[in-house]
This record gives C-alpha cells, sequence and structure tokens, in this order.
C-alpha cells in the first residue's frame, strides 16, 4: 500500500507540473489576444462602428420617406396592439399574483439549500487543519451564491467540497491514498479544462485574425492599417450618400 501511495504521489506531482505549463499557456494566450482585440477595437472597431451608424442612419431616412398611405396603416395596427395590450395587462395581474406566490415558495427553498450546505462547508466544521483553506473558500462563494439566489452555483460549491481532497479526514494511509486519487482527478479535469478554454480561443474570429495580421506582418504589410484606410473611404463615401439624402 505505501509504494502504491508513493507512485500515485509522483504521478500526481508530474500532473501538477504539467498543469502549471498549461495554465501559464493559456494565461500568455489570453495577455496575447487581449492585447490585439485592444489595437483592433481602437484602429478598426470604432470606424467599423461610425459606419454602422451611418448606414443606420440612411435606412432611418428610407422609413421616414414612405408613402402617406403607410403611415395611416401604422395607425390602425398601433390601435389594435392597444387593444391587445389591455387585454394583456388584465390577464396579467393574476399572473403576478402567481408569480410573486412561487417567488416567496423559491426564496424558501433557496434558504433551506443554503443553511444544509453551510452546515457542511462551514469553516467551523473543519476537524483538521488542512480543510480550513478551502471551506473559507468555498464558504465565501456560497454566501455570494446565496446573495445572488443562484442555486445552481449553490449546488456546484457542495460538489466542489465532495470532490476535493479535503474532504476526506484521517490520517491513515488509506485516507491519504484517497486524498491523493482525489487531488489526481481534479489535476485531470482542471487540465481537460485548459485545454477546452485554449482550444475556445485559437476556435474565434478574433485568433483567426491575430493570425491573419501576424502572417501579413511577417510579409511586411500592415493588415490592421489597411483594414483602418478602408473604412475611412467607406465612411467617407456613406457621408455623402447621406449628405445627398437629406439635402438632395
Amino acid at each position: 500500500m505505501e509504494a502504491e501511495l508513493a507512485e500515485r504521489k509522483a504521478y500526481g506531482e508530474k500532473l501538477l507540473s504539467l498543469h502549471e505549463a498549461m495554465e501559464s499557456r493559456l494565461q500568455e494566450l489570453n495577455k496575447t489576444v487581449e492585447q490585439f482585440q485592444q489595437r483592433y477595437a481602437n484602429e478598426v472597431g470604432k470606424k467599423q462602428n461610425e459606419l454602422n451608424w451611418l448606414n443606420a442612419q440612411i435606412s432611418e431616412l428610407r422609413v421616414k420617406n414612405t408613402e402617406y398611405g403607410s403611415d395611416v396603416m401604422h395607425i390602425k395596427q398601433d390601435n389594435k396592439k392597444s387593444a391587445v395590450n389591455t387585454k394583456y395587462t388584465r390577464n396579467n395581474i393574476t399572473f403576478k399574483t402567481k408569480a410573486v406566490s412561487h417567488a416567496v415558495q423559491d426564496y424558501k427553498e433557496t434558504k433551506r439549500m443554503y443553511r444544509k450546505i453551510a452546515s457542511i462547508i462551514h469553516p467551523d466544521k473543519a476537524m483538521e487543519v488542512r480543510s480550513r483553506t478551502l471551506r473559507t473558500k468555498l464558504m465565501a462563494e456560497l454566501n455570494e451564491a446565496y446573495a445572488q439566489k443562484d442555486t445552481m452555483k449553490m449546488q456546484h460549491i457542495l460538489d466542489q467540497w465532495y470532490e476535493s481532497p479535503e474532504a476526506v479526514a484521517g490520517e491513515s494511509i488509506y485516507a491519504e491514498l484517497e486524498r491523493t486519487e482525489r487531488a489526481i482527478r481534479l489535476l485531470d479535469k482542471g487540465m481537460s479544462d485548459i485545454q477546452s478554454a485554449i482550444s475556445t480561443i485559437m476556435t474565434s474570429d478574433l485568433y483567426v485574425m491575430m493570425v491573419k495580421v501576424k502572417k501579413a506582418h511577417e510579409e511586411g504589410r500592415d493588415l490592421i492599417a489597411e483594414m483602418s484606410i478602408y473604412l475611412d473611404t467607406k465612411i467617407k463615401e456613406v457621408q455623402n450618400i447621406l449628405v445627398l439624402r437629406m439635402y438632395g
């Protein structure tokens, strides 16, 4: 049993090193993407938003230039909507009354759930020093989740406790082996989550654009600057169209 424990601990240490390396890679990737996103937003995003706004102004002018007959139809439709809305408001009184009743019941259930979880994970329940740190962390998260009435998060917090190595009490070799196995499972899950996060970033439109910009830079081109110049041209074209529609 001692040999098995030593072997699993050694394996766990290797996983921990790998986990830390993957975590570092994810942090660096996030930093790189955030820096690119900031530049893209400043040099391209703002101009794209301006172009969208100008196009929206043109669309509004088109609507205002519709025939008078369509305005009459709008008035009739608005009258019908008013009748429907009045009926809905009357029917909604009963719905709101029922909703309040359900809200009170949900509040009671949430409070009961909070007390039950708190009785399990509270730091005062710690029989051993090693579990106090995690208990304190989870209790703070539980209080926040309860304030938000987020029952799913509250349940997740309880699951975290039951799956943690700290939930295993005792100093026997069997208890230590179980804590080690749980630590290994958490590291496996953590690495899987990190890999998923990395994959999500690397398949995002922003990352794809960043790769294109980097490749263009290696070829001696500034793709962001080119896009900015193109948008400047389009903005001037749309501004001219807008002026013509307003005063032409």
